[in-house]
């Protein structure tokens, strides 16, 4: 009978949850900011270089917090590098879009230039990162269809960032050097597999599940040099931790017997 074990990892899933606490408070305060200098700005009619400075920064806090929590939705897995390359573009998009806001340019309209499209950049793989990672909630499913759609949808939002990417990095340019309208129809045939799949792979997951026999849910709270320990076997071997503790299990148990 096959056995499916829920281990509960006190050390790094307690982490993860403070992280995601921090970052819903991040987001409620920035918002809250946000709400607050628009009132001010509505009631009292004076909307000044500040007041707008201070907007831009809480809503690019606000992005930041949002795309994160996205990105933190997978760390906890073996794909985790993804989440933490999302939660990397997240942050460079803050800075940038922080410069380009406060920033005095004079002369330096270049470094403007450089700043505006490392903004545009690693927003925009942000977002489709953050879209990538929920996804891949479902990348550990083993029904043919899921898998299946799943990939067509990753390889639909990397064709889609691509094009775009290329067109920031060449100021448009490189969409009119395809021939004749291929740019566009390429792009519009991304866009639309990456929001066709977005939209039917959710739905299948809750109708297409993985034939299970004999589930059984058991959940271990290990101790942080346990937890260390398994965590670091899990990681290298690319197993999951109800792997390695069944493989345990019935390792002992083989021993006992022996």
């Amino acid at each position: 009978m096959e056995k499916n074990i829920s281990v509960s990892r006190s050390n790094g899933s307690g982490r993860l949850r403070g992280t995601r606490r921090v970052t819903v408070i991040a987001i409620i305060v920035s918002v809250s900011i946000a709400a607050a200098v628009g009132i001010v700005t509505v009631l009292t009619g004076d909307f000044g270089d500040t007041q707008a400075k201070v907007l831009g920064t809480t809503s690019l806090l606000a992005g930041l917090s949002i795309t994160a929590l996205c990105h933190l939705a997978i760390v906890g897995r073996n794909i985790r590098i993804v989440g933490f390359f999302g939660l990397a573009a997240s942050v460079v998009a803050f800075a940038a879009g922080t410069v380009l806001i406060w920033g005095t340019w004079g002369d330096t309209w270049n470094f403007h230039d450089v700043t505006l499209k490392t903004f545009a950049l690693s927003g925009v793989l942000a977002v489709f990162l953050a879209q990538t990672n929920l996804l891949l909630l479902l990348g550990a499913r083993r029904r043919r269809p899921i898998r299946v759609i799943l990939i067509i949808t990753l390889g639909a939002i990397a064709v889609v960032y691509i094009l775009v990417a290329a067109v920031i990095v060449t100021d448009g340019d490189i969409a009119a050097r395809f021939v004749g309208d291929l740019y566009v129809r390429t792009v519009s045939v991304a866009a639309i597999l990456d929001a066709l799949g977005t939209v039917v792979l959710p739905v299948l997951g809750l109708f297409i599940r993985d034939k299970q026999t004999g589930f059984i849910k058991v959940t271990l709270n290990l101790p942080e040099e346990s937890a260390a320990i398994l965590n670091a076997w899990t990681t290298e071997s690319g197993q999951t931790p109800e792997d390695v503790v069944g493989a345990l299990l019935l390792l002992g148990r083989k021993v006992e017997s022996e």
